[in-house]
């Protein structure tokens, strides 16, 4: 059970902290790995490896593309064709830069890792060829960028205010669309990012593996308060009528972008401030306790897979 003392050290997380996409995934696939690394703060021990992870990879894709969008495309400008040069021409540089400043300990030149290198390389030119310079006018207006919203939720026990949070891969503005974009190095399927026929909103957020639905509909939220706050997103003024568009990239498969189908902007904002208060409730709620996932998939890279014994 949650004694008083683990309840406030799990209001005051919600509160200053805050939850994310990634967070809340988390707690939905293991509620026990949710409170291992967020509320006591445990970390894996540090371990110094040659060979590149999916997460280190998919980093140094992330950041390649924010600072190639901050220093060549240049925020907030429209992208015109002769800039593609220029773009090409930055991406092995950029992709070094990114690896000596971040990525100390690991050897690119050796092994499986050059294969990496020139992957990296490859689907970045693909990126830039397929989704940026494809003849559709465009314009860069944030990349990495936080977002976030407090929401006043209300248990039958207390309430308080939770800080709801997100990060953008990159929001673009094509014609009268505003674009919000994922990237993903992994596999990526509409259905992934979708309802379906057989699931309610409260139903697919709360399903373990509907992640990048959740993560898309929580942009969604977030760039709606944005909207209707301040009208502008890093300094950029959205006129009220662009359409928003929200979907991910898959590396894999750059031909498609998985959008999210549209959910009426009042419906959205009801149905996230609902679930967030269910959610927030059991997550406060003395008599649940914090558990073990009962899907060992969950725990083939889990930090904490020792400690449960698993």
């Amino acid at each position: 059970e949650k004694t008083p003392d683990l309840k406030e050290k799990l209001k005051t997380y919600l509160e200053v902290k805050g939850l994310s996409a990634s967070s809340i995934s988390q707690y939905y696939n293991c509620s026990l790995q949710f409170y291992f690394s967020k509320i006591l703060g445990l970390k894996e021990a540090d371990e110094v490896e040659e060979t590149f992870g999916a997460d280190v990879f998919g980093n140094w894709i992330h950041q390649s593309i924010e600072i190639i969008s901050e220093e060549v495309l240049l925020l907030k400008n429209i992208i015109v064709p002769e800039l593609k040069s220029k773009v090409l021409k930055s991406i092995p540089l950029v992709l070094d830069r990114i690896f000596n400043k971040h990525f100390e300990g690991y050897q690119v030149e050796r092994g499986i890792n050059v294969i990496y290198r020139k992957m990296a390389e490859k689907l970045l030119i693909d990126y830039y060829e397929k989704c940026i310079f494809n003849d559709t006018e465009k314009l860069i207006i944030s990349v990495e960028e936080k977002f976030s919203k407090e929401i006043l939720i209300k248990t039958a026990s207390q309430e308080l205010k939770l800080k709801l949070n997100g990060l953008i891969d990159s929001i673009e503005l094509h014609d009268n669309k505003l674009v919000l974009i994922d990237f993903k190095t992994g596999k990526v399927l509409s259905a992934d990012v979708n309802l379906g026929s057989k699931l309610n909103f409260e139903q697919a957020f709360s399903k373990a593996n509907k992640g990048k639905f959740r993560q898309l509909a929580l942009y969604n939220y977030l760039i709606i308060h944005q909207l209707r706050t301040h009208n502008k997103i890093n300094g950029f003024n959205i006129p009220k009528e662009t359409e928003l568009v929200t979907g991910m990239y898959s590396f894999r498969d750059l031909s498609e972008f998985h959008t999210q189908k549209a959910i009426p902007e009042d419906e959205l904002i009801q149905e996230i401030e609902t679930v967030m208060t269910t959610l927030v409730a059991e997550m406060m709620n003395e008599t649940k306790p914090f558990i073990q996932t009962p899907d060992l998939k969950n725990c083939e890279y889990c930090a904490f897979k020792n400690v449960c014994n698993r």
